[in-house]
């Protein structure tokens, strides 16, 4: 009997975990969707100052050619924690303080969802991955 309640509280386990990655996914899903009614909505958002530098604009040069971001530096086919990772790598190059302020307004994301994008990444395998092509574009 006791087997069989361990067995139970696994199965159960494993419909929450399932249940908990597709919520992740709707959400992603609906991101891009809002991102994309946003932005062909709307004219684009100016240029941060911070990202109208000379050595920004380099930075913007590399990462449009790895396929990252559009010449607008709008992110390009990435999921939420995908851009967080992103906007933390840009900001940590170009010494931005403000991240999820700056990028948040760039990208029409919610600055606290921006960030917790963030935290959701820094748990997720499959980040090192994106860290790695991330810092590829940067070294170019």
């Amino acid at each position: 009997m006791f087997e069989q309640l361990l067995l139970a509280v696994g199965q159960l386990e494993q419909a929450v975990q399932m249940q908990g990655y597709r919520l992740i996914q709707i959400e992603t899903c609906i991101e891009r969707l809002e991102n994309t009614v946003n932005r062909t909505d709307a004219q684009p958002l100016p240029t941060p100052s911070p990202l109208a530098t000379q050595e920004a604009r380099q930075l913007k040069e590399r990462l449009t050619q790895a396929g990252l971001i559009d010449h607008l530096w709008n992110p390009t086919s990435l999921s939420g924690p995908e851009c967080a990772l992103l906007a933390k790598a840009i900001a940590d190059r170009l010494n931005i303080d403000d991240v999820w302020q700056q990028f948040g307004q760039l990208w029409n994301i919610n600055p606290p969802t921006l960030r917790s994008y963030f935290n959701r990444a820094m748990n997720q395998k499959k980040s090192l991955h994106f860290q790695d092509r991330i810092k590829g574009a940067l070294k170019q």
